[in-house]
């Protein structure tokens, strides 16, 4: 929960990675974008990517967050900031007006 505070306060989207394993032992990466959104007046919506990627290939996804004694071990926490200092040239300003059609 202190990632999805975190992404609320900030109003900036959240990345993470975690590890765990499979009931196989298999090491599996838990990676996680979670996405604020607002109506105005603050955050009131976070939409949440999930996705779970293993180097040996196959896992067992059932029961892969319950289980264990253990919660996953964290490997990568941070906030998507906007105003970083590095930023690339040519990039859309903040303000800008995009339209699709």
């Amino acid at each position: 929960m202190p990632v999805y505070y975190e992404c609320v306060r900030r109003a900036l989207p959240a990345y993470t990675i975690s590890m765990i394993d499979d009931i196989y032992g298999r090491a599996v990466a838990y990676e996680r974008l979670l996405l604020p959104f607002s109506n105005g007046n603050g955050v009131s919506d976070i939409i949440a990517s999930l996705k779970t990627i293993s180097e040996d290939g196959g896992f067992e996804i059932k029961n892969l967050m319950r289980g264990h004694d253990t919660l996953p071990a964290p490997k990568l926490r941070t906030i998507i900031d906007h105003d970083l200092f590095h930023r690339a040239p040519g990039r859309i300003a903040p303000a800008d007006v995009i339209e699709f059609s």
